[in-house]
């Protein structure tokens, strides 16, 4: 299925792909999951796609066969992987992660825009975003907090607003 992903990504415009496991091996309750990088490189090359790859580092609900530590994870997940942007999740659904471990990888990943992929909500979203580049949102968005809800509009709002005060001024420009 990897492979069709940045062919659908392409076809529909969608400007990037989020990867679980781009490199590496991670044990799952799935099973063994292999990092593909060389292959969805080379896809991607071939599809003449700029779909970028934004990839999970360590990714949640999984744990490495290897015992790298972040810097490493990070590191080669950029260098080998060749990810345009990594992405650090808790260690489950709706779990931040930590923010010593957001600025642990901010530096490992030198001009690579580094994500926050799970746990952000309005209430921590200021502190996150001190030590990250963007953020993926989805289940502090649910009615409840619940993944299976629907999306609470005024989730969005208290959300939104919090990112506003997170985030500084832009710059007006005439």
């Amino acid at each position: 299925m990897m492979g069709r992903v940045p062919a659908i990504a392409t076809c529909t415009g969608a400007q990037f792909i989020r990867v679980n496991v781009l490199t590496g091996v991670m044990a799952t309750d799935q099973g063994l999951i292999e990092g593909d990088a060389h292959r969805l490189l080379r896809y991607r090359r071939e599809l003449g796609s700029d779909v970028k790859i934004f990839a999970d580092v360590l990714v949640k609900h999984a744990r490495p066969l290897s015992t790298p530590n972040l810097t490493t994870a990070v590191q080669e997940t950029i260098d080998r992987g060749m990810a345009d942007a990594v992405i650090l999740s808790g260690w489950a659904t709706g779990n931040p992660p930590a923010v010593e471990d957001l600025e642990l990888a901010k530096a490992a990943a030198g001009d690579t825009p580094v994500l926050i992929g799970s746990g952000a909500d309005w209430d921590n979203v200021g502190q996150l975003m001190g030590a990250a580049d963007g953020v993926i949102v989805s289940s502090s968005l649910k009615r409840q907090g619940q993944i299976q809800n629907t999306i609470d509009p005024n989730r969005v709002g208290r959300f939104v607003e919090a990112m506003r005060r997170a985030l500084p001024p832009v710059e007006q420009t005439k």
